[in-house]
């Protein structure tokens, strides 16, 4: 037992893969940094990524209904959470009312998104 604590924690063997974590990538002589990805996406990019899935799942274009409630979450997400240097945004009272729309407005989305997908696609006729 001795011999594989001392086989996995060599020194010999720490230093190469000390030395492979230090290499870094070049470009033009300098040593290639990439850019910072926040672990948590935020708000509007969620959106964003909501929207693009429900653009995927209908290719026929986006039922009424569904670009409605859309719109009004945008709206409400803009409330409670501003871009930077916007002049939107509201109050305390304002951002909290507009929290609780946010979750109504997504249980709805997903009622009318389950109805569609059991229906006929969110295809007018």
């Amino acid at each position: 037992m001795a011999n594989r604590i001392d086989d996995i924690f060599s020194v010999s063997r720490l230093r190469q893969n000390w030395q492979a974590g230090a290499e870094r990538p070049t470009v033009n002589g300098k040593v290639a940094v990439p850019a910072e990805k926040s672990l948590w996406p935020g708000p509007l990019d969620t959106y964003e990524e909501l929207e693009k899935f429900i653009g995927k799942r209908f290719p026929g274009g986006l039922n009424p209904g569904l670009e409605l409630l859309l719109g009004q979450l945008l709206e409400c997400l803009l409330v409670r959470f501003p871009p930077e240097g916007a002049a939107r945004g509201g109050g305390a009272e304002e951002k909290a009312a507009s929290g609780e729309a946010v979750a109504r407005t997504l249980d709805s989305i997903e009622d009318l998104f389950e109805a569609l997908e059991l229906g006929d696609g969110g295809q007018l006729k």
